[in-house]
């Protein structure tokens, strides 16, 4: 007989990431797979921590991936720019913003040092 928890603490994990109410999509979860409610909330707490803070938690962390992402796709784009300027001079307005944001940092102009 297989694990009814894991595919239920999953889809609870997903209901919480998409800011459902901890009560409600417990109770909701726990009655669709055949399940104490109490004892599919001791489950997602031992994986996941206190449920009431998870949907935060979660979320700050997918914010903070999502700035690291466009900080890396900003610097490449400024990488990209900064090779037409040297090679044929063109000059681009973005490239005049990307610069003031990012090369203010000693690590962002060694980036654009090593990949220019």
């Amino acid at each position: 007989m297989s694990d009814k928890f894991v595919p239920a603490v999953e889809e609870l994990r997903d209901a919480l990431t998409s800011g459902g109410e901890p009560d409600v999509v417990l109770q909701e979860i726990a009655d669709e797979y055949g399940l104490k409610s109490q004892a599919l909330r001791n489950r997602a707490e031992l994986a996941f921590g206190d449920l009431n803070t998870y949907g935060n938690r979660n979320k700050n962390v997918t914010d903070k991936i999502k700035a690291a992402v466009k900080k890396k796709e900003e610097l490449e784009e400024l990488v990209v720019l900064f090779r037409e300027w040297r090679k044929d001079k063109i000059f681009h307005p973005r490239l005049e913003f990307l610069r003031d944001k990012y090369l203010v940092n000693e690590d962002n102009r060694k980036y654009l040092t090593d990949n220019a």
